[in-house]
């Protein structure tokens, strides 16, 4: 991922993986009309995605919401927005790679650091609104579920600190408990 960061010419960059896809025809069109009807310098473009499975069949749609309004603090609440639906001005990407320690969850970390300099420079998170990605449901990081937990736990606790970190792993094991009674 950071090979193909050095290697980006355009305006912006995601990242699909393997199985992963454009939601339909006219994503590239809906993230190119985001970014020009804002008059301000945009940071990032993202939307929402979608779970197929190995036929590209509709499965559901990804359990965390897409926020209206996304900034690096929405982050803790779980990574809202998945990386293949994630579009990062290259101007930024070419000055924050994926930090190589983390396997499984160096594109949460790599988000929220986006995420950080987009703020801290004014530049805006633009909402398409629109299904942007159709992610193949499965993958590395879903067959190591433990240990991509336990590299999601160290990214929150940089970012947002042990108290934060901990207080919100209480409330999304609350949440896991009423939501399987």
């Amino acid at each position: 991922m950071n090979k193909a960061i050095d290697l980006a010419s355009g305006d912006f960059l995601v990242y699909l993986n393997a199985g992963d896809k454009f939601h339909d025809e006219n994503t590239l069109e809906s993230v190119a009309r985001a970014v020009e009807e804002t008059s301000v310098d945009v940071g990032v473009v993202y939307g929402e995605t979608n779970i197929v499975d190995n036929n590209g069949c509709f499965i559901k749609k990804r359990h965390h919401s897409v926020p209206e309004k996304l900034s690096w603090k929405s982050f803790k609440n779980g990574m809202l927005v998945c990386h293949q639906s994630f579009y990062v001005n290259v101007s930024i990407a070419k000055k924050i790679y994926f930090d190589l320690k983390y396997k499984f969850s160096a594109d949460v970390d790599w988000c929220i650091r986006i995420m950080k300099y987009a703020d801290k420079n004014n530049m805006l998170l633009v909402n398409t609104h629109v299904v942007l990605t159709d992610f193949l449901d499965g993958g590395l990081t879903k067959e190591n579920h433990n240990r991509s937990l336990l590299e999601r736990f160290d990214v929150m606790r940089r970012h947002y600190g042990l108290l934060t970190t901990v207080f919100m792993h209480i409330i999304f094991v609350i949440k896991s408990i009423l939501k399987h009674n």
